[in-house]
């Protein structure tokens, strides 16, 4: 774990910057490598999302006066 070590300009760090994360442990903050975990989904969820998908395109084909009610 890399230790942040404070500056006069920046005394703490906390969030996240590029690809960079700050997080406190016992008091001292620490950053690490930010984690983007490639998941592409399962058949379900994909299943899924192709409904979502083709139920907001068919909100979108309605007139505004139909979506208001």
């Amino acid at each position: 774990m890399p230790k942040f070590h404070p500056t006069p300009i920046i005394q703490d760090c906390w969030s996240s910057i590029g690809n960079i994360t700050f997080y406190h442990r016992n008091g001292q903050c620490f950053y690490k490598r930010k984690i983007n975990p490639v998941f592409p989904g399962t058949p379900a969820q994909l299943d899924q999302a192709q409904v979502h998908h083709r139920a907001i395109l068919a909100w979108q084909q309605l007139p505004h006066t139909v979506q208001l009610q």
